[in-house]
């Protein structure tokens, strides 16, 4: 009984094997014929093949495939990706169909690839592995405009040892936000800041703002988490301006002078009502180190009044009637140039003021010095110092940048293509345009200045005439002075990274 249950499932399985070939049609010169073969590199191998990319890098595939004896056309493919932690596979998903593998992933981390191809009649299998490195964990956050007036919001990675041991070249991804978030877009980007919640507990988090919009973005893979937009505050509201602040960043708009704040607990945009009636055109903002913390300061520039306001929650309680006091009378004859703040504060608890003007009627230069007011100016706590420009004095331009280093005691602006040094400790003074401490191409022009005071480097950004393309160059501050221009090296320089640069935020690992 056994034995002829065993032949007579024997002789059922040889009917179906000749049933399904005769099935195969001769015409497809298969029936009767060679089989088509059909291979895939990385096939059978224990160990997969293995890429490693960036994330923000679109991770592509292009499988080397050999397949003779049938139509190519009528091969399918399929790609699933699927997770890898410590060498265990996760569970499977298809994504694509195509016979290459195009694909972004929204995190780091270590994945797999199962790519299946066939004919209907064979087939092969092939896994890759895809190392998907954490390119946002700590690096540089770079606001630029392309030539054709886009905004670019790039991103350079500071390297790790390793990746600067095994060889790795700069890693800069362009359009990050764009690429990150797909049907979001960087046109009318405005900036990239840092802002902190500091309760129920400490969070840091990364905002961009373009005119319409704010978002709060992760920090490790800058995905939109929060997507804010100001007409749901203001009706009409186009933001020209977005800037951090040491409370709370804020958007602002020139034409109809509202600021729209950000609520960095619950993200939302809100009226701050103390913020009415600034009649301001421009901003500068300022940084210094206050009692051992970097702390930010913004002066509200008037260009056309030549008047600088401060914002003081504190000033009604001295009876101003204004929560933006300002320079009142102080400038009349004169035209305002720029502001700039002290880098620490002095022994009366007050960081000093400085402000520099152009006589209208002599041409003089003037440094206005204020170290007695905190909460609102009073024109009598200035003194004034003067000086005669020549055609060769390096003079700033109006609203030009004017960053501290603490540690060195020096401040630096740009003109043109160079850097230059000024000194509030001396005389008021200004170098001629020879005597710079930094000098680059001809052809470059620098875009924004800053200072980062707990390591003490400055930032630079110049903008390439020829090329239209920005570089980012990071120097030592202690290297940074009139005297060392000729041997001036920069310990980092990231070339041809974006359009024209206006910010640079040093983004750290945040977890």
């Amino acid at each position: 009984m056994k034995k002829n249950s065993i032949f007579f499932a024997w002789m059922m399985v040889a009917a179906f094997a000749l049933g399904m070939t005769s099935c195969v049609s001769d015409d497809s010169g298969e029936g009767g014929g060679a089989i088509p073969t059909l291979t895939v590199k990385g096939e059978g191998l224990s160990d997969m093949l293995t890429y490693n990319i960036y994330l923000g890098d679109e991770c592509v595939i292009t499988p080397e495939i050999a397949y003779t004896g049938g139509n190519e056309s009528n091969l399918t493919y399929s790609w699933k990706i699927g997770s890898m932690a410590n060498g265990v596979m996760g569970e499977l998903e298809e994504v694509s169909t195509e016979r290459n593998l195009s694909y972004k992933f929204e995190t780091g981390g270590t994945y797999y690839a199962h790519l299946t191809v066939s004919d209907g009649l064979v087939g092969k299998a092939v896994d890759y592995r895809i190392n998907v490195n954490r390119t946002f964990e700590e690096g540089y956050l770079i606001t630029s405009t392309d030539a054709d007036g886009s905004g670019n919001l790039a991103f350079v990675k500071i390297l790790t040892p390793e990746e600067i041991a095994s060889g790795t070249k700069s890693v800069v991804i362009e359009h990050c936000l764009e690429k990150m978030n797909e049907g979001y877009s960087e046109n009318g980007l405005l900036n990239a800041v840092l802002g902190t919640v500091t309760w129920p507990k400490t969070i840091k988090r990364v905002l961009v703002s373009t005119d319409k919009h704010c978002y709060v973005v992760d920090p490790n893979n800058l995905t939109i988490i929060t997507d804010m937009k100001y007409e749901d505050l203001y009706p009409g509201f186009k933001a020209t301006h977005f800037m951090p602040d040491s409370y709370t960043p804020w958007a602002y708009d020139s034409s109809t002078k509202k600021f729209a704040h950000i609520n960095l607990t619950y993200m939302f945009p809100y009226e701050y009502q103390y913020f009415q009636g600034c009649n301001a055109e421009s901003f500068n903002i300022c940084k210094y180190s206050s009692w051992g913390s970097e702390a930010l300061y913004t002066f509200y520039m008037n260009y056309t009044e030549n008047k600088v306001a401060m914002f003081s929650s504190y000033a009604p309680y001295f009876g101003i009637d204004t929560f933006f006091p300002d320079t009142g009378d102080l400038l009349d004859g004169h035209t305002l140039i720029t502001a700039f703040y002290g880098m620490a504060p002095g022994s009366n608890y007050v960081t000093p003021t400085y402000f520099i003007s152009r006589d209208n009627e002599t041409g003089n230069l003037a440094l206005w010095t204020n170290t007695s007011d905190s909460y609102y100016y009073v024109n009598s706590n200035f003194s004034r110092q003067e000086l005669t420009p020549t055609d060769a004095t390096a003079v700033p331009a109006q609203g030009a940048r004017i960053v501290p280093s603490a540690k060195q005691l020096r401040y630096y602006y740009a003109v043109d293509n160079a850097i230059y040094v000024l000194l509030t400790s001396t005389d008021f003074a200004l170098p001629d345009k020879s005597q710079y401490a930094v000098q680059f191409g001809a052809n470059e022009e620098v875009t924004y200045i800053d200072t980062n005071l707990s390591a003490d480097e400055l930032y630079v950004a110049t903008y390439d005439k020829s090329s239209k393309r920005g570089n980012f160059y990071i120097y030592d501050c202690k290297d940074v002075r009139t005297d060392n221009a000729t041997a001036v090296k920069p310990k980092a320089e990231y070339k041809s990274c974006a359009g024209r640069i206006s910010n640079v935020i040093y983004k750290p690992s945040i977890q």
